[in-house]
């Protein structure tokens, strides 16, 4: 896996406690814990995790960009608000140096 994938993994290790599985199995773990909602595609329940926050724009980059922005990530494009939005979690420290543990819980 390339470095963004590390990171993702093992921040869903981390968010989910669950330590085998996909990126994508991890991933839809962690997103039916954040929206509630009991099955559905990843795609679909990052849409309601969006939809949730009030977010309502068509495209999914559009919702994407706006609710990382919430979430306190304001790098200059998308790929690098989701690198540090799952770095985060692993390393303990965003690109601004921002501590995850004290800043974002």
């Amino acid at each position: 896996m390339n470095q963004f994938d590390d990171c993702k993994y093992e921040a869903l290790v981390i968010l989910t406690g669950v330590t085998a599985g996909t990126v994508g199995d991890l991933e839809n773990i962690y997103l039916r814990g954040t929206t509630g909602a009991l099955e559905g595609s990843n795609n679909d329940l990052w849409m309601l995790e969006f939809q949730q926050a009030a977010i309502t724009q068509s495209s999914f980059n559009d919702m994407a960009w706006d609710w990382l922005i919430l979430q306190g990530y304001h790098q200059l494009t998308l790929n690098e608000k989701w690198y540090d939005y799952w770095c985060t979690v692993v390393v303990g420290l965003n690109s601004y140096g921002l501590d995850y543990n004290n800043d974002y819980n």
